[in-house]
């Protein structure tokens, strides 16, 4: 990482938690914790100071941690916050079923609008890894009139074609490895040793490579929440049967702002790019950067390359 003199990750300038009430539960007090680098200011006023960047992780369940590398574009100086979506990290997780209706992706709308307010800004940039990018196509299509730019980097717009997208990649693995998931999710038997290889081998491929990915990065995977996870997406990413899968972003049309949809060759969602980039309609400007033999991680195969090409 090339993040300061020291090549390592700068301390946040400011923490804090949201305190609300989800609308699906209004008697159930959570709390959304965050971060900031930079100086907020007058930033995202009406001053015309450049908005911050709000930068949404994905999973869904997954914690910031593994998107920290972002913080290389204070380099952009815009003040970047990043925060745990609540069910995971710092946030409140609510792990009882009793609370299973919350994980859908209205909770997680409602939850970026109260924390922009919350912090005092009219405007922001949103950048969304994966899930996130669902996220935050989601919230320019409802508050367009706050979003001043969008980055959706290996996202999704619709859950059943993404879960076409990973199936297909499974095609792609060894034939005893397309064996073994195919046994998995035939029987629902997902505690097998080959099946634990294959699924390795497709993260590996096609996600991150356990073996090169920094702490920080396995410290997300570690912490995935998996109540969450498996309510939204399922039981892993290519046996996918959760609520996203029949959701798509409704009046994506009015997504106007500039947009950048960026992602790797070797990505899991690589399939499902064009069809998200080819339904951005109402951008005034939009691109599309495509980085070679990068995975859904993509930033972490060719750093140089994302931050420069990407933002």
């Amino acid at each position: 990482m090339r993040l300061n003199s020291r090549g390592t990750i700068p301390e946040p300038d400011r923490e804090g938690y949201l305190t609300w009430y989800p609308s699906a539960f209004p008697d159930t007090l959570v709390e959304t914790w965050y971060r900031i680098n930079g100086s907020l200011g007058q930033a995202g006023t009406s001053s015309g100071a450049r908005a911050p960047v709000v930068v949404l992780h994905g999973g869904p369940g997954a914690c910031h941690n593994y998107l920290l590398d972002y913080l290389e574009l204070l380099g952009s100086g815009r003040a970047i916050i990043m925060y745990d979506q609540v069910g995971c990290g710092r946030s409140t997780r609510l792990e009882d079923d009793t609370y299973a209706d919350l994980w859908v992706k209205e909770t997680f709308v409602e939850e970026l609008h109260r924390l922009i307010r919350c912090l005092g800004l009219s405007q922001v940039a949103l950048l969304g890894q994966s899930w996130g990018g669902d996220l935050a196509m989601s919230y320019a299509s409802a508050y367009p009139e706050h979003v001043t730019s969008l980055v959706v980097s290996s996202g999704l717009n619709s859950g059943k074609d993404a879960a076409q997208a990973c199936i297909g990649r499974v095609a792609e693995l060894p034939a005893e490895h397309q064996s073994a998931i195919e046994r998995a999710i035939a029987t629902s038997e997902y505690e097998s040793e080959d099946y634990t290889k294959a699924s390795q081998e497709y993260y590996d491929r096609f996600v991150v490579d356990d073996n090169t990915a920094p702490d920080h990065v396995k410290f997300s995977f570690q912490q995935l929440s998996s109540h969450v996870y498996r309510r939204m997406w399922g039981q892993s990413e290519f046996a996918a049967d959760g609520n996203l899968l029949r959701t798509h972003i409704e009046n994506i049309w009015r997504i106007t702002c500039p947009t950048l949809v960026i992602y790797g060759s070797q990505d899991e969602l690589a399939a499902n790019q064009p069809r998200l980039y080819a339904a951005l309609t109402g951008c005034k400007e939009k691109h599309m950067v495509v980085i070679q033999g990068g995975k859904h991680l993509t930033w972490l195969d060719d750093p140089d390359g994302y931050f420069r090409k990407g933002h």
